[in-house]
């Protein structure tokens, strides 16, 4: 958030300022990495043969 507002805004302080309002913001709190729940385990998956390899040729 600091990069985005200091492309347009500046004053003194500004990083600490924004910090101390990510802070305290409870959205902001909740959207953080730490807070979301991972997308489990990964599964195995059959990876399927070419249709010819199966075919025989008589």
């Amino acid at each position: 958030m600091y990069r985005d507002l200091r492309e347009v805004y500046w004053w003194n302080g500004i990083k600490k300022d924004i910090g101390g309002l990510v802070a305290k913001c409870s959205n902001c709190q909740q959207v953080k990495v730490v807070h979301q729940k991972s997308g489990g385990s990964s599964q195995n998956i059959s990876i399927p043969t070419w249709k010819w390899e199966d075919f025989v040729l008589s």
